[in-house]
């Protein structure tokens, strides 16, 4: 089915509109910039059918030269938001703080529990969908993916990445390369919106309830 809009909408308002549709017993969101590997989605299937407790998982984002792209991250806090989306991050290009948010510390080819991850490529239990409901639409682009891997996580589901499926992403990071431009923008808004929603900390911890 393809379902074309008249208007400019944001990443969580496109993507609602499609899992409004969808009947399945998952939804995966893809991004167009994307290239399926071999087996991926199956292994992703094959995941969550094995692990009932787990509402969402993604898998190893690669670059085209296929180099990894730290795609499974921890929530965000007060130091990462200051070193990440402020001026400091000119003057700091590797600190410890950001390493320990892109989770670079740990095996990237081990399926483990971590906070959250990148939207590019998210497979969801449509469980989820009903006790949590849609994205945020609030979040025009970025944030999005944080917020709702967050409400999943205080429903009591789990957050998996699965590094055995490989997808290529075309990662542009427009939000990376230039301190002020549209991009960043749009992601100092879903940062300052994130926080509104659900505060920001020194640290942040969750618990599965079920």
């Amino acid at each position: 089915m393809l379902i074309q809009r008249t208007k400019k909408y944001g990443f969580a308002a496109n993507n609602n509109v499609a899992i409004k549709q969808a009947r399945g017993t998952y939804i995966l969101l893809l991004n167009p910039d994307t290239e399926i590997q071999p087996h991926a989605l199956r292994k992703l299937f094959n995941t969550m059918e094995e692990n009932p407790t787990v509402g969402v998982c993604g898998p190893k984002l690669l670059f085209p030269d296929k180099t990894i792209q730290y795609s499974c991250r921890k929530f965000p806090t007060i130091m990462s938001f200051l070193v990440r989306r402020t001026p400091l991050r000119l003057l700091i290009k590797q600190n410890n703080v950001n390493d320990k948010h892109l989770l670079k510390h740990i095996n990237h080819s081990k399926i483990q529990q971590v906070d959250w991850l990148l939207g590019a490529c998210l497979c969801i239990r449509k469980k989820v969908v009903d006790s949590v409901g849609l994205l945020d639409e609030r979040f025009f682009l970025y944030g999005e993916d944080i917020d709702y891997c967050l409400r999943a996580w205080h429903a009591g589901w789990k957050v998996w990445y699965v590094p055995t499926a490989h997808i290529i992403h075309h990662h542009q990071a427009q939000s990376d390369k230039r301190l002020f431009s549209m991009y960043s923008w749009h992601h100092m808004q879903s940062v300052v919106r994130f926080a509104l929603k659900h505060g920001i900390s020194l640290k942040r911890t969750v618990k599965v309830t079920k």
